[in-house]
């Protein structure tokens, strides 16, 4: 885990039975200052099968991580989550923050859910400009009902502590219950359909 870290562990499989999200901007919204909320950060399961070698924090090794930069430059949105995924885990730097923020950016414009998880987390971590918590809890409600599990766990978090939203414990509940159904669908165990849904959301 990356210092001062939530995890951006995005629960699908594959792009192409990712649902559309909320497209998000290409660039950082200004806000007013704002803390950093810790959150946790992503898995690499999102992108690829689950095993040893991908369920870690760090970027691919060549010739994968070139894979994905051109599977990116073809417009597949999984391919730009992995190039995302790349940067977000590589040395922190403002360099690889924007690549991270961009290619999150253009995966969940795409419609890839967990890119838009990852976009909210970035923003909530103040990665990707001033902390932003509004159009953050945006991006993981957008994301969480397009199916991307961990989006519906920093909701269930944010509606449990009261950092994001004010606190709900019936949305925390519909939350944790719609992650659960929400990773069993991505494994195809169950259909997204039949998950619980969120309900409404009050943003502030």
């Amino acid at each position: 885990m990356r210092p001062g870290g939530w995890i951006l562990v995005a629960s699908l499989t594959a792009c192409a039975s990712t649902p559309a999200a909320t497209p998000a901007s290409t660039t950082p919204e200004a806000a007013p200052a704002e803390a950093p909320i810790e959150l946790d950060l992503i898995e690499r399961h999102d992108v690829e099968p689950i095993n040893d070698e991908h369920a870690t924090h760090r970027p691919s090794p060549e010739p994968m991580a070139t894979q994905h930069r051109e599977g990116c430059q073809r417009g597949e949105p999984a391919a730009c989550h992995a190039e995302a995924l790349d940067a977000y885990y590589a040395i922190p730097s403002p360099d690889n923050d924007r690549l991270a923020y961009s290619r999150f950016t253009m995966a969940c414009d795409a419609g890839y859910a967990p890119s838009c998880n990852g976009l909210g987390v970035m923003i909530m971590q103040g990665r990707a400009g001033p902390v932003n918590t509004t159009r953050a809890m945006q991006l993981f409600v957008s994301a969480c009902e397009a199916g991307a599990s961990t989006a519906c766990h920093h909701l269930a978090d944010a509606a449990r502590t009261g950092q994001g939203l004010a606190p709900n414990p019936a949305l925390a509940e519909r939350a944790t219950a719609r992650a659960r159904c929400a990773f069993e669908a991505s494994l195809g165990k169950t259909e997204l359909a039949t998950c619980p849904a969120l309900g409404e959301v009050s943003i502030p």
